[in-house]
């Protein structure tokens, strides 16, 4: 499991941005989670993911081969509902996206990794965006809160 407030490296990638840890929503796992901020005026980084609000990178290892991430996530509306991401320096074109808004949920992606050392990089699509952690699995199903 990776703690979102873990990252290696983080970075404002237009100098207004950035993945900011908070502990200000209940319910989350760790010491915190980040926040896309700050959350006014609605931003979309839709097509300019690398010039365009701020990254977030975390090196892991796997142990044994996993097939899929779970992204624990948290929406405060519909424009803050989605995220960006990329493994081992290969940008993944399918966008996170999840639902309901203001409560914490999972958004699964399937994506086999291989045992031995990684990089995941989060790249902030919408602001207000939260994240809390990340579940490596070997089954599509998401793991409990």
């Amino acid at each position: 499991m990776i703690e979102a407030e873990n990252y290696t490296a983080k970075k404002s990638l237009d100098s207004v941005h950035d993945w900011v840890v908070q502990s200000n929503i209940a319910n989350y796992s760790g010491t915190g989670f980040i926040a896309a901020l700050p959350g006014t005026p609605d931003v979309n980084c839709q097509a300019n993911y690398t010039t365009c609000g701020a990254q977030a990178d975390y090196d892991f290892t796997v142990a044994t081969p996993v097939t899929h991430l779970h992204f624990r996530l948290y929406a405060m509306d519909g424009n803050s509902n989605s995220l960006r991401w990329g493994i081992d320096g290969v940008y993944q074109s399918s966008m996170i996206g999840w639902s309901p808004n203001l409560q914490w949920a999972f958004a699964t992606m399937a994506k086999p990794l291989t045992a031995g050392p990684h990089k995941l990089t989060l790249w902030m699509r919408e602001n207000n965006a939260r994240v809390d952690k990340i579940v490596l699995s070997d089954t599509a199903t998401p793991p409990g809160p």
